[in-house]
């Protein structure tokens, strides 16, 4: 009995400190910037400092968590929550005017040039920052971009899950470009990692980032090299009359040719890899298939707008209203 009774006492007052050491934590986050951990990173220009911070090692809260038994530690991960592992802040004049939470922040590189700070990467005078964090699990990533001058603002965010934003100044004129992925087509045309998302190439004009289609612009594959293709493609076997599954080079083909500048050849190239008669029946047409994995995915991207030589809508009624 007394040894049930020092077990409920232990177990007790395991829990009353763990959500005292909850509330502590929570406590501290508040709505101030607290650090994450130790200090990584410092840059400090005009009047300007940046600093980045970083945990390396478990937390008192994670340690004490992982030493309680399993029950206890699922509830102690529960209270816990997924709390950011990394953090930034941004202070002009020793005042912080900018803090944000993540994973694993850095100052993004201009290719073949150095880091993003302090230099002027948009062509109108003042000083920027460009600061990157990890995002998704294909490698991608979120690139943040500020003014440092007499003003302090954010400029752009661009979120990239495919490709982490990269800045290269592709035309010569000075002013660094950014390649992102279109994130219209994560996890297409499978739902799953890994799969390709368009590369978008992205020039500063008008204050933001818009697609720059003439960087981005590639020659066509030769005539026989599309023909062969399109008929290695419509006598595939992936194509499937009960599930309406079509080959998934139709759709990954026909997109690097609307993103390489070539937006009427890929709905020919649709129409010349089609299974004739494919879909035979089922809930689903043909119409409705192109629809859903390229229509619907071009007008979900935001940088599709930029990127099309003709209206979608006639582009897409065109070539189907020529079968």
């Amino acid at each position: 009995m007394n040894k049930r009774r020092r077990l409920l006492f232990v177990a007790t007052l395991s829990i009353i400190i763990l959500f005292g050491i909850a509330w502590l934590t929570f406590a501290r986050r508040g709505t101030e910037f607290s650090p994450p951990g130790e200090l990584v990173l410092k840059r400090h220009f005009g009047t300007y400092q940046l600093n980045i911070y970083r945990q390396n090692e478990q937390t008192l809260f994670e340690k004490f968590c992982s030493k309680l038994p399993s029950g206890l530690a699922s509830l102690c991960e529960r209270i816990h929550g997924d709390k950011p592992v990394a953090g930034y802040e941004i202070l002009k004049h020793g005042q912080r005017v900018q803090s944000e939470y993540g994973f694993n922040f850095g100052v993004a590189e201009i290719d073949g040039e150095g880091e993003a700070v302090g230099r002027d990467i948009t062509g109108d005078g003042t000083s920027k920052l460009a600061i990157t964090d990890q995002l998704g699990r294909q490698g991608g990533g979120e690139l943040w971009l500020f003014e440092c001058g007499k003003q302090f603002r954010l400029m752009a965010n661009v979120k990239s899950l495919g490709n982490f934003p990269k800045l290269k100044d592709l035309d010569g004129d000075g002013i660094p470009e950014l390649t992102v992925s279109d994130d219209a087509f994560y996890h297409w045309p499978v739902c799953r990692d890994g799969e390709p998302m368009p590369e978008v190439i992205l020039r500063w004009r008008n204050s933001k980032y818009v697609a720059a289609k003439s960087l981005m612009f590639k020659p066509a594959p030769p005539p026989d090299e599309i023909k062969t293709l399109a008929a290695q493609i419509q006598s595939s076997p992936e194509w499937d009359r009960n599930s309406g599954a079509v080959p998934k080079a139709l759709w990954t083909n026909a997109m690097a040719l609307i993103y390489s500048g070539h937006e009427v050849l890929a709905w020919k190239f649709v129409e010349a890899a089609w299974k004739p008669g494919f879909p035979s029946g089922g809930d689903s047409s043909k119409e409705d298939i192109i629809g859903y994995f390229l229509r619907g995915k071009l007008n979900e991207s935001v940088y599709w707008p930029d990127l099309n030589e003709n209206s979608f809508t006639n582009s897409i009624g065109q070539m189907l209203g020529n079968k």
